[in-house]
């Protein structure tokens, strides 16, 4: 695989050797199918890359994958395409998806999927008051969002108001869940196949998140590290997905070993668990 010159970077040294450790540990123990990622661009407090180094990444990926929304996974793997399918996807529903990404992916002819907190993007909280890196970042309105769903992207459900939902009653998770589902399908006129779990990580879920899931969605995204193997996308039940996070500190040299798979070495490692949050500010 070969990689264009991507957009120059600055890296903090943790970043620097975990991506060495993972270019020489897992080289050649990953392969599958890669799903990227992302919330916001041109963000420098939250790690987030460019609009220059995004269209990098969508032209690369272009020239070895078949670029799908993660709903579409299952029948692109059965297809037998030449290029093998990944995904881009995006997370919360910041204002900058519309107005920074949307504009790259349609001049590139590409698509993606967009997880979408409709109380965020709705106006009736601020899911920002907790995460000092997105503060002041706006969400896209229902507008915006059926400008995304025009265009061919993915509009997937990421609960109603982002919570931590392993700290929830199944009565509540149910609530937040399905809720989203609801409400983007009011907004969009059509049904919502995929479901992104809010933080994602090992302990920000549990087994009623997924059986909740797996009743509603095709595809539930988590953030676990990794790529996907393509029995796990076909399955006739629910596919849970690892995904990889494409930050601004990633050069080409990174992007490449974590699409190839080096970086499935850290998928067992687990993240902290994100800290109790007080309740989104209503507006």
């Amino acid at each position: 695989m070969v990689i264009s010159a991507a957009p120059r970077i600055r890296r903090s040294w943790k970043h620097w050797l975990k991506a060495r450790l993972a270019a020489a540990l897992g080289r050649g123990t990953g392969q599958g199918i890669p799903v990227i990622t992302l919330h916001t661009l041109a963000c420098e407090d939250a790690d987030a890359p460019s609009p220059a180094a995004f269209e990098w990444l969508v032209t690369t990926m272009q020239a070895h994958y078949t670029l799908v929304p993660v709903g579409e996974l299952a029948q692109a793997c059965a297809a037998g395409l030449a290029r093998p399918p990944a995904s881009i996807t995006f997370d919360d529903g910041f204002e900058d998806c519309w107005s920074l990404a949307l504009p790259v992916l349609n001049r590139l002819g590409a698509r993606a999927s967009f997880f979408i907190c409709p109380d965020f993007a709705g106006g009736r909280i601020d899911i920002t008051r907790n995460f000092a890196h997105y503060r002041g970042r706006r969400p896209m309105s229902p507008d915006q969002i059926r400008d995304l769903d025009a265009a061919g992207m993915e509009i997937g459900a990421h609960t109603l108001s982002h919570p931590l939902l392993s700290d929830l009653s199944p009565a509540g998770q149910t609530e937040e869940i399905v809720g989203s589902k609801h409400r983007l399908e009011d907004w969009l006129g059509k049904s919502v196949p995929s479901f992104a779990i809010p933080f994602g990580g090992r302990r920000s879920f549990d087994r009623t998140t997924l059986s909740i899931a797996a009743e509603h969605f095709k595809v539930c995204c988590t953030t676990l590290v990794g790529t996907n193997a393509p029995a796990a996308i076909t399955t006739p039940d629910c596919a849970i997905l690892h995904r990889l996070d494409m930050t601004s500190q990633d050069d080409g040299r990174d992007m490449l070993s974590k699409l190839r798979g080096d970086w499935n070495i850290y998928h067992s490692f687990p993240r902290a668990r994100p800290k109790r949050f007080a309740a989104p500010v209503s507006h």
